[in-house]
């Protein structure tokens, strides 16, 4: 394939339109959907508590904690016994078996109510995460239940583990007897295929928690960039190995790779889903069927989408077991794993830092050519632990007294965080650290308070300030000339993943390099989130 892997995935530029007002209104309707799902399963509640209640009068004891079933079953229990005492059964010889009796009826109230009290946590929770009052966590697995499948687990628990139509009581014992069923109402077979019958108190599904156990499914976004993040660790102890060459800690790290890939439910189901986008719903099929047939019989065979898939993330993950670069030979890429967040509005606002001759959206039509495009996180520069320590020279010349550089008195910045966008330009939105002279009279009073003399300019009014500014730094100056900041940031950042010292274009088109790829790698952990 030509294009990206997961090429289409790039995030873009945000902004109003009109299918984002389409889905913003989506989102609105789901919410007071679920809302009013939350609503009317409060309400049900409360009417089985009223119900319950009248119950209670109508059959003298708490059903509360009972089946449907378990409400006959006991009712049944109960009635028999009161025909015993109403039959003066319990007399002269007879007279001892009335407690053996009445605690009978007290052990099957109790062990009826175990089917209630066993899953009553798992019915409170799957409530939950289908009402929207309790959160759904599973980063793996999606929940697939609605409230019609909730009321269809809820009648299957109904029913005790057996069939309600086979229900039948002993008269010599009140006690009741069916064929037993699973979780989904299907009659259970014995070892000879026989219909299993018995005493429905003694149901082997009776309580059995799987009654309201969540609905599943692997998330189909679990996209390499975000997979590969969990190798970091490994991919570094790999690297410390001094006894294993590259390609053997390449092969290694790999065999990790595949074998959690293979195993991971979500990946695998993310594998096919992007497999079918990427050759098309009407004839990947076909491809993954030649595949297996060209590959059938030949060990360790992994079908080509999983293929796939793992080559994407081996693509994040072999520059970590590089060695850091020196000044003298060329080991390879540095590990750049910080991000910081990205805000659109917050390079293009008045006065918010933006500069240069670029205006927004003023490249391009297309949605790929827009101002911003592709960013979905800012680039923390570092290449260990802590801050980013990539200092740039200034050599910014403002355009006007507007221009929030105008006030910038340090002679070099450091580079917080950074990105490159995907409009024909590559602008490099930067977060930088500077120091800005600023009117003392606009200071934080407290601040402004503890300055000394030395720090006040001699006029007594302003004083010079760090300050994070939002800045867009384009490749040519307002000027027409080559951007010096624009090359500096590049040039640092190839230098730093791996080019030898000197190779200044090399450095620099690696930079560029490692920005794009980390755009991909984020845009992916930003796809792979999970969606409740």
């Amino acid at each position: 394939m030509e294009n990206k892997y997961y090429d289409y995935l790039k995030p873009q530029l945000p902004g109003q339109s009109f299918s984002d007002m389409v889905n913003q209104q989506l989102q609105i309707v789901q919410q007071q959907q679920q809302q009013r799902l939350a609503q009317d399963m409060m309400v049900e509640r409360e009417q089985r508590k009223i119900l319950d209640a009248q119950q209670k009068e109508l059959l003298g004891f708490d059903p509360s904690n009972f089946s449907d079933i378990d409400k006959q079953v006991f009712a049944g229990k109960k009635e028999w016994l009161a025909q015993r005492i109403n039959g003066f059964y319990y007399t002269g010889a007879n007279r001892s078996q009335f407690v053996e009796d009445v605690n009978s009826l007290k052990s099957l109230y109790e062990g009826l109510e175990n089917h209630y009290k066993n899953t009553k946590t798992e019915r409170e929770n799957l409530e939950g995460y289908i009402s929207g009052t309790k959160q759904w966590t599973d980063k793996t697995m999606q929940l697939g239940d609605t409230k019609e499948s909730l009321d269809y687990k809820v009648a299957q628990w109904n029913t005790s583990g057996v069939d309600p139509e086979s229900i039948e009581f002993d008269p010599a014992t009140g006690d009741a007897y069916g064929y037993y069923t699973d979780i989904n109402g299907m009659r259970m077979q014995d070892d000879n295929g026989a219909d299993m019958f018995g005493l429905v108190s003694e149901a082997p599904t009776r309580g059995s928690k799987e009654y309201f156990s969540p609905t599943v499914s692997p998330y189909q976004n679990l996209l390499p960039g975000a997979f590969s993040k969990g190798y970091s660790a490994g991919a570094t102890r790999l690297k410390n190995n001094q006894n294993l060459t590259y390609d053997q800690k390449l092969a290694e790290l790999r065999e990790w790779v595949t074998f959690d890939a293979m195993n991971n439910p979500s990946v695998v189901a993310t594998a096919r889903s992007q497999f079918a986008q990427n050759y098309g719903e009407d004839v990947f099929e076909s491809y993954l069927a030649t595949d297996q047939q060209k590959g059938a019989g030949q060990e360790g065979y992994i079908p080509i989408d999983m293929r796939e898939y793992i080559d994407e993330t081996m693509r994040f993950l072999e520059g970590n077991l590089m060695e850091q670069p020196s000044k003298k030979e060329e080991t390879g890429p540095s590990v750049f794993p910080s991000s910081a967040e990205f805000k659109i509005d917050d390079f293009v606002k008045p006065g918010s830092g933006f500069v240069g001759p670029i205006l927004p959206e003023s490249e391009g039509e297309g949605e790929d050519d827009k101002f911003g495009s592709g960013i979905s996180s800012l680039m923390v520069p570092r290449s260990g632990v802590g801050k980013s320590t990539l200092m740039v020279e200034s050599s910014y010349i403002p355009q006007s007294s507007n221009d929030p550089r105008a006030r910038e008195v340090s002679d070099q910045y450091k580079v917080l965080g950074v990105a490159v966008d995907e409009s024909g330009s590559n602008n490099l939105f930067v977060r930088a650290e500077m120091y800005v002279e600023e009117d003392i009279d606009a200071l934080d009073p407290a601040y402004a308070a503890t300055l000394q003399g030395y720090d006040i300019n001699a006029d007594g009014k302003t004083t010079n300030v760090k300050k994070v500014v939002n800045i867009v730094v384009p490749a040519i100056t307002a000027e027409g000339q080559t951007n010096n900041e624009y090359i500096s940031i590049l040039a640092q950042i190839g230098f730093s993943a791996g080019v030898k010292d000197g190779e200044r274009k090399e450095a620099i088109q690696k930079g560029l390099e490692v920005l794009k790829m980390f755009n991909d790698s984020e845009a992916q952990i930003f796809a792979s989130q999970p969606t409740p």
